[in-house]
């Protein structure tokens, strides 16, 4: 009888191409070497922020959450927040906030819980803002895209009251920045998106197609940039249509037919750079609304039909019409968020990298984030460069190592982090105590352990 040691290393040979292609290593097929050849050539160092002079004062915020069920559909929700500003002497100002609320029916605990904490970061935020004056960094710990992404998706997810408390806390969180020249940075660790990888095929693919013009009808061609075009929303109908062209040109659309399947696949800009950059330094800053087909389409949906994603997103409303009036406004709120300027960063040549978000007013570009579809190169616009160099050596400056990609925001992080032993030993008993019930367990607790 094998072990399961055995098993696994079995496993790992069986597996061994796909493992190697999934972490781009091993054997790379031609268009993945162009693919890394072309981050390459889009990888800069930091040069001049090094000694550009970065912000003195840094606010930076984080929040934490966690759920526990007592019954099937029955939850308790806990969501903290700390804003923090830091000056030269350490720790200025500070303001912390909590939000507890039951959860009911199959809602999902973690799509509401984590807006619950995001939007209690945007109020932190605001609070410390409003009562601090002179210059200074705003930090936030996530992805700007990715936030207001979520503020289209709560929409019919979460609770209508919170949608609209989170779209109304990150509008009016970027309008109070924007109207003080306030620069907000958000700095991912776990991004899985890929908008340089999108833009970096699209350029293989125009590149290519415009190679064997010549040699391919016009109609064609045209049929070939549509279904490459689509080919996230409608990858069958697309593939085929590329395979039958491909065939009626013996075989000469062999490379778009190899970067169409690329497309297919949604590797990270991280999972890329990880594969083939050593330097510290940063990507190519892109300008990018919803690039992926799914936002698109809800952006489309929001433009086009609000009345429908209004009442969709209130049916469960105690006030169906009121709820509807609130959606509606937020709905005006959310297609005035800005575009977001993104770039990706090596602060050190060991170290993995973490996306930097920053809005597109900060460079003096008035661009809503509904505005673009698709992924465009910051370069191609007019744009001020004046707080980008201070940004970036602020960001250099609060490096410590691979744990702490930023001293404020792990500082922050270590304030509001709570545990699930905190929370069974101090908040549930005080939970019980306010209520004035006897303590009640999850159904875990109350299993017999065999030992």
């Amino acid at each position: 009888m094998p072990r399961f040691l055995d098993l696994f290393a079995e496993a790992v040979e069986r597996r061994r191409k796909e493992i190697e292609a999934a972490f781009g290593k091993g054997e790379l097929s031609s268009i993945s070497k162009d693919i890394e050849e072309r981050f390459r050539s889009l990888w800069w160092d930091f040069g001049d922020f090094q000694s550009a002079e970065p912000f003195k004062n840094v606010l930076a915020s984080d929040s934490s959450f966690l759920s526990k069920e007592y019954a099937p559909g029955i939850s308790i929700l806990l969501a903290r927040a700390a804003a923090v500003l830091y000056g030269p002497e350490g720790r200025q100002k500070e303001e912390r906030i909590l939000d507890l609320r039951p959860l009911l029916g199959s809602m999902e605990a973690r799509d509401v819980i984590s807006r619950m904490g995001e939007t209690l970061e945007h109020e932190a935020l605001r609070k410390v803002i409003e009562e601090t004056s002179g210059e200074f960094l705003v930090l936030i710990d996530g992805s700007l895209i990715a936030r207001e992404l979520a503020s289209v998706y709560n929409l019919g997810r979460i609770p209508a009251e919170l949608a609209v408390q989170y779209a109304n806390a990150l509008f009016q969180l970027f309008e109070m920045c924007r109207e003080r020249k306030i620069p907000v940075v958000g700095i991912s660790k776990d991004s899985r998106a890929y908008p340089l990888r999108k833009m970096v095929l699209f350029q293989l693919f125009d590149e290519e197609l415009e190679r064997i013009s010549g040699l391919i009808e016009e109609d064609d061609q045209i049929m070939i940039s549509t279904a490459v075009g689509a080919l996230e929303s409608d990858p069958k109908v697309s593939m085929t249509l590329l395979l039958e062209l491909n065939e009626k040109y013996g075989g000469k659309l062999r490379k778009i037919l190899e970067i169409a399947s690329e497309i297919l696949i949604e590797r990270s800009d991280f999972a890329v750079i990880m594969s083939c950059i050593e330097e510290k330094g940063f990507s190519e800053p892109l300008l990018v609304g919803p690039y992926t087909p799914t936002s698109r389409a809800l952006f489309l949906e929001l433009q086009a039909k609000p009345e429908d994603i209004a009442r969709r997103a209130t049916r469960k409303a105690e006030d169906p019409l009121k709820a509807g009036k609130d959606v509606k406004r937020a709905i005006n709120l959310i297609l005035e968020l800005p575009a977001i300027v993104t770039t990706c960063c090596k602060f050190a040549e060991m170290d993995q990298p973490v996306r930097v978000d920053i809005p597109a007013w900060v460079f003096e570009l008035d661009f809503r984030v509904g505005d673009f579809e698709g992924v465009h190169a910051l370069r191609t616009y007019d744009y001020d460069k004046s707080l980008f160099s201070k940004i970036m050596a602020t960001l250099i400056k609060g490096y410590a190592n691979p744990e702490n990609h930023n001293v404020w925001l792990a500082d922050v992080d270590r304030m509001v982090k709570i545990s699930r032993k905190a929370f069974a030993e101090i908040y549930e008993p005080l939970l019980w105590n306010r209520l004035g019930w006897m303590e009640l367990h999850t159904r875990g607790e109350r299993r017999v352990s065999i030992i």
